[in-house]
């Protein structure tokens, strides 16, 4: 007599009396049935590792999966991120935001720290400081910056000065 196969496997042939397989990683089989002859592949934005199994899993925070029956989720690439379970793609971070290490979620540039089309904030170079998160800017006329990823520049202190813009420091006066 048939029996059927237990959630999580199946049979090879219709009708088979003999054994049922357990479904491989990336697919699964969720019901107790008589003639299951396949199991389902996951779905995108899931995956299963493991063999015979009822279910498939969402894809964690910081991976993705665009693909069906696969056995694991992908990380997201460098400078994207997954925010939230299941997701079938990763996002860029908007200028002024750089992906977090785990690609979980976007976090704001440092001071003195720009992002624009990037998938990293970086330091404003010395001579420059940050405005805002997204761009660099040359020191006025009467101020420097002598170190890199600053968001301020100082002011050239009494008895200095530079008259052009972006300088990293200031010149004595002449006596």
């Amino acid at each position: 007599a048939c029996k059927p196969c237990e959630a999580g496997k199946y049979q090879h042939a219709t009708g088979s009396a003999t054994s049922c397989e357990p479904c491989a990683a990336g697919r699964y089989h969720a019901w107790t049935t008589f003639g299951a002859s396949e199991c389902k592949a996951c779905r995108v934005g899931t995956y299963q590792a493991e063999t015979a199994k009822v279910t498939c899993e969402p894809c964690g925070f910081g991976t993705y999966m665009a693909e069906r029956g696969k056995a694991a989720c992908a990380p997201c690439p460098a400078g994207t991120v997954a925010y939230g379970f299941g997701r079938t793609s990763c996002r860029a971070c908007p200028d002024g935001f750089q992906a977090g290490t785990n690609r979980e979620a976007c976090e704001l540039c440092s001071a003195g720290t720009v992002s624009v089309d990037s998938a990293v904030c970086v330091g404003c170079a010395a001579g420059k400081h940050a405005v805002g998160r997204t761009e660099c800017q040359d020191c006025a006329a009467g101020r420097y910056q002598g170190e890199t990823s600053q968001a301020t520049c100082k002011t050239c202190s009494a008895g200095t000065y530079n008259a052009a813009t972006g300088q990293e420091s200031c010149k004595p006066c002449a006596q």
